[in-house]
């Protein structure tokens, strides 16, 4: 715009833009196929996508600084599994113990260069068995997760709801498979 008002002449060249839908019709598929697949290979990793790949099914405990109002004692770990989907733009979470499930009502794979740290955050729904109902409400939640790659992988961190609980949570990578149901 700016060299048409100083009368440069613009010359289009007509040939290079008819190329422009054949370009397109390769390039839309290969951007699918990465975002959706390829961005997991290892090749890529760490140089052109520095998000991790956290697919699958995480094993675990959950930790409640909860105390029971009638003995005073905090109930020892939970056992849970933590299942992840996630592309190279979305991830999201179902987290199942014995007693209830949550899923992520919005999550994120957080990088602190600074720090060097990968989080993953996600705000949450539970929902109890109908059997706990009396003892267990259902309930909203948040976590944030530190992601520790290596041999042995890792997520490990906090969790809180907004029944006024709090308390940690481990998980270690258990299969690249996910996991539809708790089962011990």
């Amino acid at each position: 715009f700016i060299l048409a008002c100083k009368g440069v002449p613009l010359e289009t060249n007509w040939d290079a833009l008819k190329e422009i839908p054949a370009a397109l019709g390769w390039l839309t598929p290969v951007a699918f196929w990465f975002s959706t697949r390829g961005w997991r290979w290892k090749i890529f990793q760490n140089w052109l996508v520095l998000i991790p790949d956290l697919n699958g099914t995480w094993k675990g405990t959950l930790q409640t600084t909860w105390k029971n109002p009638k003995t005073g004692e905090v109930p020892g770990p939970i056992d849970a599994f933590l299942v992840i989907h996630q592309t190279l733009f979305r991830v999201s979470c179902v987290q199942m113990t014995k007693e209830s499930k949550s899923w992520s009502r919005s999550a994120a794979v957080n990088m602190d260069a600074d720090n060097q740290l990968k989080i993953l955050d996600f705000v949450y729904s539970n929902k109890p068995r109908v059997s706990v109902h009396e003892r267990s409400t259902d309930h909203d939640g948040a976590c944030s997760l530190e992601i520790l790659d290596g041999a042995n992988r890792k997520i490990k961190g906090k969790y809180w709801t907004d029944r006024n609980t709090k308390g940690e949570m481990d998980f270690t990578f258990h299969d690249k498979n996910p996991r539809p149901e708790f089962e011990e």
